[in-house]
């Protein structure tokens, strides 16, 4: 599984465009770093839930490295007068994409999402649980070049989830399809091979 990780991440840094951006506002070039809020959809012990997250990442070329973080909760118990009041989600580590062809407006975006979290259960009464989970989030969809700061993505994924042990849920109650709309406002820079 690393070595899968490790030839992704070469094979991200290896791609390099000389083309300079296409925008709806101008042109823009390649290298630089963002700042990126987003929202996702997805399974939290029910099979839609939103969870907000946001990331930070340097930008080579067609690629990008960052780290982002993720929470989401499931109130819906509160409302069910269940003796569970809240199931969350928090999760967070590296965030690695593959941006090709940026220099047209609407262009292809893939990302992967590799870290650790945990799964918090409230109880109403005082056995809370909390479980250590390791998460891995691949996506793939477009993305749009709305200015040259900035720039929209919609991406559907799967996320898997790994070592929730708590009474009466699985790993199968977090893992499942998602979808994501990502907003990256940055410096997307120039690459000065393509400058003349």
């Amino acid at each position: 599984m690393k070595r899968i990780f490790l030839l992704f991440a070469i094979a991200l840094l290896a791609f390099q465009a000389q083309a300079q951006d296409r925008t709806l506002m101008g042109r823009n070039g390649r290298v630089g770093f963002f700042v990126s809020p987003y929202i996702e959809q997805g399974p939290l012990n029910q099979p839609w839930r939103t969870s907000l997250g946001g990331g930070v990442g340097l930008i080579l070329g067609n690629a990008f490295l960052g780290v982002y973080g993720a929470a989401g909760a499931d109130y819906e118990q509160v409302l069910n007068d269940n003796e569970l009041d809240r199931i969350d989600l928090a999760h967070g580590g590296l965030w690695l994409g593959f941006t090709p062809m940026q220099h047209w407006v609407f262009h292809p975006y893939g990302t992967v999402k590799l870290g650790g979290g945990v799964v918090n259960i409230d109880t109403n009464g005082w056995n809370d649980y909390v479980d250590n989970v390791l998460v891995v989030s691949p996506e793939v969809g477009v993305e749009m070049n709305l200015t040259r700061f900035l720039r929209l993505a919609g991406t559907a994924g799967y996320r898997w989830v790994d070592g929730v042990s708590s009474p009466g849920l699985t790993d199968g109650d977090f893992t499942g399809w998602t979808g994501t709309i990502t907003l990256r406002l940055g410096y997307f820079g120039r690459d000065k091979r393509g400058c003349k």
